[in-house]
């Protein structure tokens, strides 16, 4: 509603005035606050999806009010990791949160589309064991928008390659549940622990964090994900939880969680009610390069649209369409005939 973003356009800039002012009122601020804060619920529990669409747009749009929603996206340190507080309110509904991430990810499609060409050459870098240019790789991502959880846990993996002090990244870990994170970065990049110590030494952690801290189940459960997301299993009740922890992350790492979620939700019945809310709002983000979003926005797509709107690149891309459409034996076919060939994308 036109009326209701103008209005919330407004209090900001009223609340901005009074912040600046050493005469501000103290109370009257709070009043401000309290109004923006509601007016901000309001939009994201906006049941009408075109409303939402044009609402969401234009206050990400307005330079006003972008920082209420991004103000942890692009972090200037790991001190400053996740610190601004949202306003927001948590919907605890599904619907809306995916809605919500999904809108703020679409805005920022340009960004993500970036960060993916920057993952994809780390990738390369790490098989070709290049490791000074995958490092060069992260420290480029950092400046771009910030450091992350990713970025950091591509950091231990490379300075436990390159025999590097860890310690100079232990002292960045901010004292949160982001920190505790990291640590378990650590641990997994050390040369004397095995793959089955790690996971015992992680859940017994997690069994350990589940005894000292009650009422916490959504930084339980973001702690599980992260540091066993190899064997994490995901359900409905879980993703609720973890997206509770996920709104104050940065804007790489809520992506990277977007995707794990796209992951599990295609492997749900077709008329199930979250695949069914997923495939409504996931293919708004067309405009992001990345093959895996693309995949999954194939998965979802309506079969005519899979004709129409998505075209293979080279022929493996052709083979992999093939046999999502379960066309087999012209898969295996065409896959058989690129290693023939030498296809350097297949080996």
């Amino acid at each position: 509603m036109a009326n209701r973003i103008d209005l919330l356009k407004g209090l900001i800039l009223q609340n901005d005035i009074k912040a600046s002012s050493k005469r501000g009122d103290k109370r009257q601020a709070s009043k401000l606050l309290i109004q923006i804060k509601k007016i901000f619920n309001e939009v994201l529990r906006e049941a009408d999806d075109i409303v939402f669409q044009n609402d969401i747009m234009r206050l990400l749009s307005s330079v006003a009010a972008n920082p209420y929603i991004s103000s942890n996206f692009f972090p200037e340190d790991m001190g400053e990791y996740g610190r601004y507080r949202n306003i927001i309110d948590f919907t605890n509904d599904l619907r809306f949160e995916i809605r919500w991430i999904a809108y703020c990810l679409h805005f920022y499609s340009k960004e993500i589309s970036e960060f993916v060409i920057e993952r994809e050459k780390y990738d390369n870098y790490i098989l070709l064991n290049r490791y000074e240019d995958a490092l060069s790789v992260i420290e480029n991502v950092e400046k771009m928008f910030g450091p992350s959880l990713w970025s950091f846990e591509c950091k231990f993996y490379l300075y436990a390659k390159m025999n590097l002090n860890k310690n100079e990244l232990i002292k960045q870990a901010p004292k949160s549940i982001y920190g505790a994170v990291m640590n378990f970065y650590e641990l997994k990049n050390r040369d004397n622990v095995t793959s089955d110590e790690y996971f015992y030494i992680a859940n017994k952690e997690i069994n350990n964090v589940k005894k000292y801290l009650e009422d916490t189940e959504s930084l339980i459960e973001f702690y599980a994900y992260k540091i066993t997301s190899l064997v994490y299993e995901m359900n409905e009740e879980k993703i609720l939880q973890i997206l509770w922890v996920i709104r104050q992350t940065s804007l790489i790492d809520r992506y990277l969680f977007f995707s794990d979620v796209c992951d599990y939700i295609v492997t749900l019945p077709e008329n199930n009610e979250l695949r069914l809310t997923l495939k409504k709002y996931v293919l708004l983000l067309e405009d992001i390069t990345d093959d895996h979003l693309i995949a999954i926005r194939f998965i979802l797509d309506d079969i005519e649209n899979r004709k129409s709107k998505y075209i293979p690149k080279t022929r493996l891309d052709h083979a992999k369409c093939e046999f999502i459409r379960g066309n087999i034996q012209s898969a295996r076919e065409e896959a058989a005939d690129l290693l023939q060939s030498g296809c350097a994308a297949c080996r």
